[in-house]
């Protein structure tokens, strides 16, 4: 909407926000969990919300001047007797002072005496905050001469990252967010001080030039009530990482998990009541979520050192290189039944380092292709044993059938390193390309790159589904096993849900075979394991280690395969799972699950040609910050807002600053 716009229909509320990662953002899926709480709360009441992006200073002054009617802000509890025009709160985070860790830790007692007054009353501090926030606590005890204010939050990272000022004052997950997205480099070079300067509240400040402004205020505050009452709120919440803290009664041991949301885990979390009860002094608290939101939440709990998690579930891009950094605890002196020589080699080579794991893995994967046997029959077609993208190409349009409500192949749209990229780097592979040169200079702007993509984008845009950005593994999986895709290549642990005729329409008719190639004659195939890690931050670390150990043996697999069927058993893990007790007889995909990881793990490790550990991803500090941005790209090629050539471009020249910032070269 444009803000000159001064009718505005009775239906529709304008709305003006300013970026503020990860509450609110245009870059975000469904654009943050901010925007999704005014849609369901103005929804309840009968409104639609449209919400305009614009520099905080610049939405107020709209508003201010009535052709908005009103804005998104912060503000402590203080604050809205004195505005009445504010409406209720919503959570929002904490505010910090974020500081270089070189930089001497100042003096200050752990009192009721707010910390900016005792600061200031040390010594003539400079602290740095986004133009137009509205934080009274800050006002109060520091002078305006004592402030730089800056444009936003990534400018206030910057500016305390290169010593113009001692402090940013700035909210914990933004900081946190920022720097895992936008400034990799700076991981492990900042930290908050343990004190807080305030508990901010989220509030939309409405218009007091709107002539509706009372109405509108009244219709807010309701809707919110409602979806605070019926659970949306927290549900929200939880969908983009945000938890509260849970009580804990003193005769408990809390263990706090940040997880996936995968099946494993899903399962894991009911089976583990089991272990509760066996624990009666353990108290399992679950926060699931989805792998993008989940990778961002623990790397920001261990860049800033902020404690969170006693357990976490990562991966094998994360475990050797946040080992190396000490942020994870090595399990040592695992029990004889363990049996750590059981757990498959690449698995048990990608958690470990020097002899000591940092993880246990739940579950492991490589990327295989799931076909429809049924229509592939119909359709007078046969895969053979290898075979390349140009074969997938032409299979795929004999097989769309849009008007049946089947697209031809379904493939990983969501933009982010570890679901798009994640087969999109396996293509490139396929076809030559590499993340990196020996030298670790980007080769994204390559032939070899170009044609991968090229690939993906005629697969996607012309037999695949709709709307293939919010299509990642959990939404294709439901497409598949519900007979609505005839091709899908994704990961091996999707078999299991599959071939399964209690959670597939399609399970007598799948099949799996290897992922096909590209100019070289190895499949596509990437190798990955979710794990179970315990960080140094932890302070209930033998509790966790004993949680973890339970929730990946041999026993628990087997308690899986008696109460809960043979397609539920975690896969890729142990070389026991694959005995004759898990044949093919009764799961057809056994055989080819432990090839493709054996297979995929061999060429997970570097070479003169790449100088990083990997297939979909690098394994450097910097590669998350630089794939969901090179992802971000690719999505808008998907959309048809750029070219091939544009998006590898930009994305060259964001690897290549991001990795000058590093100091590669």
């Amino acid at each position: 909407m444009s803000p000159t716009k001064t009718t505005l229909a009775n239906e529709k509320v304008y709305i003006a926000a300013a970026e503020k990662i990860p509450y609110i953002s245009q870059s975000q899926s469904n654009q943050g969990y901010v925007y999704e709480v005014l849609q369901h709360a103005f929804e309840r009441s009968g409104y639609e919300v449209d919400i305009d992006f614009y520099p905080l200073a610049r939405a107020k002054k709209l508003v201010l001047d009535g052709r908005l009617d009103g804005y998104l802000t912060l503000s402590s509890s203080n604050q809205l007797k004195s505005n009445k025009w504010l409406s209720q709160p919503f959570p929002a985070g904490q505010m910090g002072l974020l500081k270089r860790i070189d930089n001497p830790q100042p003096l200050y007692a752990n009192t009721s005496t707010p910390i900016l007054q005792q600061l200031m009353n040390v010594n003539k501090f400079q602290f740095s905050m986004v133009r137009g926030s509205d934080l009274t606590d800050v006002k109060e005890y520091v002078p305006e001469s004592s402030i730089q204010w800056v444009v936003n939050e990534l400018q206030n990272i910057d500016v305390v990252a290169a010593q113009r000022t001692n402090f940013a004052i700035i909210d914990k997950f933004s900081a946190g967010d920022l720097i895992v997205s936008r400034r990799p480099h700076l991981i492990g070079k900042l930290e908050f001080l343990p004190t807080t300067i305030a508990d901010q509240q989220f509030h939309i400040n409405f218009s007091n030039e709107s002539p509706r402004n009372t109405i509108l205020l009244k219709a807010f505050n309701s809707g919110l009530q409602h979806i605070t009452a019926d659970g949306t709120l927290d549900t929200i919440l939880a969908k983009y990482g945000f938890f509260p803290s849970s009580q804990k009664s003193d005769l408990t041991t809390k263990l706090v998990i940040g997880a996936v949301d995968s099946i494993d885990i899903l399962l894991l979390k009911e089976v583990s009541k089991l272990y509760e009860e066996q624990n009666p002094t353990v108290h399992l608290e679950w926060r699931l979520m989805n792998e993008t939101t989940l990778r961002t939440r623990v790397l920001t709990d261990l860049a800033l050192s902020d404690g969170q998690f006693d357990v976490m579930t990562i991966g094998a891009y994360e475990t050797p290189i946040w080992a190396k950094q000490q942020w994870l605890t090595a399990l040592e002196n695992l029990p004889k039944s363990y049996d750590i020589e059981d757990i498959v080699k690449p698995v048990r080579n990608v958690l470990s380092i020097s002899g000591n794991f940092y993880g246990l893995p739940i579950n492991a994967e490589s990327s295989v292709l799931y076909y429809r046997k049924d229509l592939f029959l119909k359709a007078g077609l046969s895969l053979p044993i290898q075979f390349t993208y140009e074969t997938l190409i032409e299979y795929s349009k004999q097989l769309h059938q849009i008007e049946d409500g089947v697209s031809g192949i379904c493939l990983r749209g969501k933009p982010s390193w570890g679901e798009s990229i994640a087969l999109i780097s396996t293509i490139a592979q396929s076809y030559g390309g590499t993340w990196f040169d020996s030298d670790w200079r980007p080769q994204l702007n390559t032939p070899q790159w170009k044609k991968a993509l090229e690939v993906y984008i005629l697969l996607t845009k012309n037999y695949g589904p709709a709307e293939t950005s919010n299509k990642g593994f959990n939404e294709l999986l439901t497409l598949f096993s519900s007979g609505r895709c005839a091709i899908w290549i994704d990961s091996s642990v999707a078999a299991g849900t599959l071939f399964n005729p209690n959670t597939s329409q399609v399970s007598e008719d799948v099949a799996v075979t290897k992922a096909p190639s590209g100019y070289l004659s190895a499949p596509s195939e990437w190798f990955w394991t979710w794990a179970f890690a315990i960080p140094t931050s932890s302070k209930h670390k033998l509790e966790a280690t004993k949680f973890i150990t339970w929730a990946t043996s041999k026993e628990y697999i087997k308690h899986i395969a008696r109460n809960k069927g043979i397609y539920s058993v975690p896969s890729g893990t142990r070389y026991s799972t694959y005995d004759t007790r898990f044949s093919d007889i009764k799961v057809p995909y056994s055989a080819i699950t432990l090839s493709t990881i054996e297979a995929s793990g061999a060429k997970y490790q570097n070479s003169k040609a790449k100088p990083y550990l990997g297939i979909q991803y690098a394994s450097i500090k910097e590669f998350p910050a630089i794939g969901n941005q090179v992802a971000d790209l690719i999505d808008q090629v998907v959309r048809e807002q750029l070219t091939v050539d544009e998006a590898l471009k930009a994305s060259q020249a964001i690897a290549e600053k991001q990795m000058k910032a590093s100091g590669y070269y």
